[in-house]
């Protein structure tokens, strides 16, 4: 076989390895447009039926007063303000933060985005953050003071107090010290 033979075989295997990606991409991408149009009934997004359900689920845990976020998001006028911004943190996945790789376990209160969240959130931005049927948006989120909503299976600490551990991690180590009941 001559050098120009092999060039012509490679190169053509080549082109069909592209192609054959850019396939399927293209059909992912379609997959997951129409799993969006299907949870949706291909209509926009609104706020009270797409939205909040996604925010409260996995924003609103530390965005709510008292909660460690620099704002709230629990109302449509809080998150419609900041629409365009909620799609780009969201879209890098810089928001909600969650360190764990995906795939290297399941965890309790996961808030991890889907894509199809992403996407729904993207387009909802892209279309002006329609607000919705007031009769479409689900209850707020209940909080305790304090990390959001106690998960089923956690026990809460009564009695907790400051301590300075002198030999753990350097001598301005400030700990908290908490009695548990655990009813064994």
């Amino acid at each position: 076989m001559s050098a120009r033979t092999k060039l012509a075989v490679l190169s053509t295997g080549f082109l069909c390895a592209i192609g054959l990606g850019l396939v399927t991409l293209a059909a992912r991408a379609r997959s997951v447009s129409s799993v969006v149009g299907e949870a949706r009934d291909d209509r926009p997004p609104t706020f009270n039926k797409d939205i909040a359900p996604i925010v409260f689920k996995n924003c609103a845990v530390c965005h709510h007063p008292g909660g460690s976020g620099p704002f709230n998001l629990l109302s449509y006028e809080d998150v419609s303000k900041r629409a365009q911004q909620i799609a780009i943190v969201t879209g890098s996945r810089f928001m909600p933060p969650w360190l764990p790789e995906p795939g290297k376990g399941e965890f309790a209160g996961e808030r991890r985005l889907s894509e199809v969240e992403i996407r729904i959130i993207r387009e909802w931005a892209d279309e002006g953050a329609p607000e919705g049927d007031a009769r479409d948006l689900p209850p707020l989120p209940a909080f305790h003071q304090g990390f959001g909503p106690m998960p089923e299976g956690f026990v809460r600490a009564e009695t907790c107090y400051p301590y300075r551990c002198g030999h753990c991690r350097g001598a301005d180590d400030s700990n908290l010290a908490c009695a548990v009941a655990t009813n064994i």
